[in-house]
């Protein structure tokens, strides 16, 4: 089974944050996960990951974090606190 994902935005502290939705099949609410990436990765590292959570029932967002990746920020690639 491919799982498709929603890219999706959502604000962070101001700054634009991109992120991958993976949702199941359902009639009814469903528990979420968020799953972040390490330092050295995005988004789409994740999608390996997100079909094993769904095909358990659970919704997953994959996210980049601020400044990496698809979401924007200065400076590019470091984490601003």
């Amino acid at each position: 089974m491919t799982q498709r994902a929603e890219q999706v935005r959502f604000n962070s502290l101001g700054t634009a944050c991109a992120g991958d939705l993976y949702l199941p099949e359902a009639d009814a609410p469903v528990p979420g996960l968020v799953l972040g990436h390490s330092g050295v990765m995005v988004k789409e590292a994740l999608a390996v990951f997100a079909p094993h959570f769904v095909r358990a029932g659970f919704a997953v967002l994959a996210i980049d974090y601020r400044t990496v990746g698809a979401s924007v920020g200065e400076p590019r690639g470091r984490y601003v606190q």
